[in-house]
Parts: C-alpha cells; structure tokens; sequence
C-alpha cells in the first residue's frame, strides 16, 4: 500500500518466515518455548475455574440444593402432576357422596399426606432464579416460600395428617358404634375436615408451573406449545364439570328444595322406576357430570334441580 508521502507500507515479503522471536533479558525465546509457557498458562486458569466449579458444586451437594431445572426436580415434579390428579379428582368425589375413610380410600390419603409433606420439604431445598441469578441460600429460599403458599401448603398437610391419623386409631365403624367416645368426636370432627381440604383444589394452579418446567427441559417448538395448550384448556373444562357435578350432588344430598325433596328422589323415568338415591355411585356421578355438561352447552336432560 502507498501513502501519500510516496512510502509503502504493509508486511514484508518475507512473511510469515521472517518472523524472528523477541529476546527477553538478551536471550532469545524460541517459538516452543512460547508455546510451553502459554500452555502452563492456560492450562492453570483452566484448572483454576474447575476448582472454583467443584468447589460450588461440592458446596451446592453439601447444602443439598436443588437445581430448579435439573433432572431430580423435573421427576419430582412429574410425580407431583400424578398425586396432584389425584387431589383434583377424588377429593370433590369423597366429599360430595361422603365415603368412609376406610381401606384403600384411608392408604391413598396416607400417601398424599407424605408425599406433600415431602413436596414441602423439596420445595425448601430448591434453589429459584432471581433478577437472572441462580438463589441457593437456604434462608433466602424459605423466605420465598414463606412468602407464597408456606402457611397454605402447612395447613393442607395438617388436615391430611389429622384425617388420617382420626381415621387409623378410631375408624368411623366403631366410633358410630358408641358416639359418646371421644375416638367418636374425633372422628366427626375430621369429617368435617374434609370439607376443609376442598381448599386443596388450589393446587391446580401448579400444573402450569409444572408444564412450564417440563417445557422448558424438553425444548418444545412452536407447535407442542399450541398442542399443550390445548390439550390444557381441555383439562380445565372437564375438570371444571367434574367440580359442578360434584357440587349438584352434594347440594342435593345434604340439602331439599321448596318442595321438600331434591333431584335424588325423583324417579329415573317413571313412577316405576328406582329413585337416583338408589342407584350406584358410578350411576349417580355420570348422571351429575351430564348435568353439568348441560349448563355449558345447549343440551338438556331429565334430571334438573
């Protein structure tokens, strides 16, 4: 290249051959040696950030923090989705047709009651992104969780445990055998707990929380997105149904009308017929669901209010 004084300037002809290595303390460097040294240095930084990485890691294993996105949560948290069914979907169902909390109905409580308390527990030992930064302080994470759904989480567990615990030592059979025993009084009063844990249908709103996780360890395009979303919002209306028939139900059992009776004591079809109060639970709930069906929809059936 010429400038404009008539000079040239550029690399030599000679290049890259010519290149000689610069002396240090008058003595020349050779072109390995350089390349030794470099080494030496990249490879003490390289080891540097591995143990700044093991010591976090090792501290993060001490502390048994979790990693919000890490393979334990995720499976913790699709164990959840299926206990968290469970809740949605039987605890409506005890509550409105009233089922002695006896046998397989008294084991599956026993199994929520300890998997949520462990979820509590998970839930305190899972480290949360904050402002883009990942929180693993045990206190700063209980004064998160202590701000969100702590007391509500406790108070659920609570009545699980007292449930279950009224339900093992005094069964509802041999409390209504003698009702004066205090085993009796118990009984009833976790009875009327179960009314209380209707408050664990709140926990619908984790399934987004668990989707959400979920979809951001698989990576799913545009179209599982509208595919999930979908199949969402179809969860959402049956499961808003199966609460308004249990609802219809449970009105209709425990209370009557201005006539003096309820939907349960009319006829299927004719006079000749077996009243709903008669029939099976299955018969009775399908028949409700429909009902409920009906009141999103133009359709209509027999059975009314």
């Amino acid at each position: 290249m010429t400038q404009a004084d008539g000079t040239t300037c550029g690399l030599p002809e000679d290049w890259p051959t010519g290149v000689k290595a610069r002396r240090f303390g008058g003595l020349p460097m050779k072109t390995s040696a350089l390349a030794t040294i470099a080494g030496e240095m990249n490879d003490r930084i390289t080891m540097k950030y591995v143990s700044m990485v093991a010591l976090d890691s090792k501290t993060h294993r001490g502390r048994c923090i979790f990693d919000p996105s890490g393979v334990e949560r995720l499976s913790f948290d699709m164990l959840a989705m299926l206990f968290l069914l469970y809740d949605l979907c039987f605890t409506p169902v005890t509550i409105a047709w009233d089922f002695p909390m006896s046998g397989w109905l008294l084991y599956c409580t026993a199994a929520v009651a300890v998997f949520w308390t462990l979820d509590m527990m998970m839930t305190l030992r899972t480290a949360y992104y904050h402002a883009g930064k990942l929180e693993t302080r045990p206190a700063m994470i209980f004064r998160r969780y202590a701000r969100t759904t702590f007391l509500l989480d406790l108070f659920i567990v609570c009545v699980d445990w007292l449930t279950v615990f009224a339900n093992t030592i005094f069964p509802e059979e041999q409390a209504g055998e003698n009702p004066e025993v205090i085993g009796a009084k118990l009984v009833r009063f976790s009875k009327a707990t179960r009314v209380v844990r209707i408050v664990s249908v709140t926990r619908v709103v984790r399934i987004q929380v668990y989707l959400e996780h979920l979809g951001d360890r698989l990576h799913g395009g545009s179209s599982s997105k509208y595919v999930g979303d979908m199949a969402r919002l179809i969860v959402i209306i049956v499961w808003i149904n199966h609460i308004m028939s249990c609802t219809w139900f449970y009105i209709g059992r425990v209370t009557v009308g201005d006539t003096g009776t309820s939907w349960l004591n009319d006829p299927i079809r004719d006079e000749n017929s077996p009243f709903y109060s008669d029939t099976l639970p299955l018969f009775q709930y399908t028949t409700a669901f429909h009902w409920a069906i009906t009141q999103m929809t133009p359709g209509s059936m027999q059975a009314c209010p």
